[in-house]
Formats: C-alpha cells, structure tokens, sequence
C-alpha cells in the first residue's frame, strides 16, 4: 500500500526573533495566528505520516487537535538541557497502527564536544503486513569552520543509524528525515549513502527548503532504505526575500514530502 510521508520544521516560537524575520508581517510571528494557520497547512498536506520538528507544547497541542479529526495519532518528543521544543511524529490510524515510540538524545557529550540535547524520535508503525520505522530528528547546526572531530551532526547521524539497525523488532524499511542544518554535499549526506539509505529527492538536490540568511538552499531530508521506493513532492519555490512566516508559509522552513511504495 503506496503512503505519503513528510518532514518539517515548524519554528519554534521560542527561537523567533523580530530582527531576523525582516520580510514577515508582525502578525505572522504571533502564535496566536501562526498555531492554527499550521494545524490547517499540516493537515492540508493530507500525508500519511507527518514529522515534525521544534515543536513546542502549545504548537504539539494545537496540530495535534486538527490532525485528531483526520483520525491522526502522535507522539511528541522534548529535546534535552532545557530546550523549549522537540520532535513530533504523526501518523494517520487508517493506514498505520503504532508499535513502538522512543526518545533518543544524542550522546555527544564526550570529548571535544558538549552535550546538546538534540534527539531523534524513533516511531515504529505497523504498514499491513510491514514493520515501517520513522526516524524524526533535528540534527544540531555545525558552523563552516568546525573540525570534523568536532562535527555534533557527523556523530549524531552515525547514532542514528545505528539505533535504527538495532531497533527490536526489526523493520522492513526505514526512513530517516528532518532538519539537518547542511546542505547535500555534506559528509552527512554521504554517511547516510554508504548505509545504503536512498535520498527522496535524489534528483532535485538544490530545491530550497528554507533561506537561512536571506539564501535558500535544501537543508531538510526524506531518506529511506532500498525496501521502499520514493516519488519526490516538490515543494514551492522561494527565495531570499520570500516572507517566511507569512501568507501560504507559517513557518521558515518548507515542508518536504515524498510517496512511497513497497519494493
């Protein structure tokens, strides 16, 4: 059975300031009109299975009641070291029954690195006769000039993996997404390939998900393991100046969604 799956970063309202948002009317930075204006454009994506990152209670709690009419169930994961926000997954009762939900926060506290609370959220949901396993996660942004040994989203994506191939019961398929906070030449990007996991949007590399600094550019992913076959959903284009939040865009990232198949 074909199913839809998404990822995105819906912008913590913790994280919001004014001086970074030049091109957002005031009203749109309000919870108050950006809570409802994405519960109704999460669920007008219509996917299957809806992962969701820097969600903060308020917004867990207003998505999560308009999803609950569509007859969708969630999950909400809080990152660590008393960050506001975290990882939602949703996923719709028609298609899928839960199995398993568990927390993941990073262990990059050791050497040259200090712990940064981020988690992955591993959901496993039963797709008929499959065991599908959602990875949600928001990996930690790296400056340009960090060493390599000192890269949190190196380690963290490598924990992921992992986790996931240990994952009991195992999983016919696996899809790792969220924000990574890189582009797709990064050697993230590559460490998931040598896993063997499959890019959705393999042919649109440069597609914007977001314009971080007024440049757009993919920073947010769909992978999946060779089980599953992926038809990339190609997102609005934006620019630079394209006001996120604002009108149509309630957050300052893109949601990214693919249709998937059993192989």
């Amino acid at each position: 059975m074909p199913f839809t799956a998404l990822t995105y970063n819906v912008l913590a309202d913790g994280y919001i300031r004014r001086e970074w948002y030049p091109y957002t009317p005031e009203a749109w930075l309000d919870p108050r009109q950006r809570h409802p204006a994405l519960a109704e454009h999460v669920a007008a994506l219509d996917a299957g299975i809806v992962c969701l990152q820097e969600v903060e209670a308020p917004m867990y709690a207003a998505i999560g009641e308009r999803l609950s009419r569509a007859s969708y169930a969630g999950e909400l994961a809080l990152k660590g070291h008393g960050k506001p926000d975290g990882c939602a997954t949703f996923w719709r009762g028609a298609e899928f029954e839960l199995v398993s939900c568990r927390r993941l926060e990073y262990s990059d506290g050791a050497g040259a690195r200090s712990a940064s609370g981020h988690i992955a959220q591993l959901t496993v949901l039963r797709a008929g006769p499959h065991l599908l396993g959602i990875a949600n996660t928001h990996l930690k942004f790296d400056p340009p000039s960090a060493l390599r040994a000192r890269r949190y989203a190196l380690a963290q994506i490598a924990e992921l993996v992992n986790a996931c191939a240990a994952t009991h019961p195992a999983c016919a398929a696996w899809i790792i997404c969220g924000d990574f906070n890189l582009t797709p030449q990064d050697p993230v990007v590559a460490t998931l390939r040598a896993a063997g996991y499959q890019f959705a949007h393999d042919t649109h590399p440069q597609t914007p998900t977001a314009a971080p600094n007024r440049r757009p550019k993919m920073i947010d992913y769909l992978f999946h393991t060779s089980s599953l076959a992926a038809t990339p959903i190609m997102p609005p284009a934006i620019d630079g100046q394209t006001p996120m939040p604002g009108p149509g865009h309630p957050s300052d990232h893109l949601a990214l969604a693919a249709r998937f198949d059993w192989v």
